[in-house]
């Protein structure tokens, strides 16, 4: 496995894409690709990037 750097505003795309693309309105995906942008940068890594699979999941059940 390799690791990916990516600059908060990059995280921050790579979220609000992903969660728009999965169905999530527009004001969610910005709520939520703040928390895990800020998540990411505070180094709460459980709480970042992490739990956009869970996210994904959430919305298309």
């Amino acid at each position: 496995m390799s690791t990916i750097s990516l600059s908060l505003d990059e995280i921050y795309d790579l979220a609000k894409k992903t969660l728009l693309f999965n169905g999530c309105d527009e004001e969610n995906a910005n709520i939520l690709s703040d928390t895990i942008m800020r998540a990411e940068r505070d180094g709460s890594l459980s709480h970042g990037l992490f739990r956009l699979p869970s996210y994904v999941a959430a919305l298309k059940s």
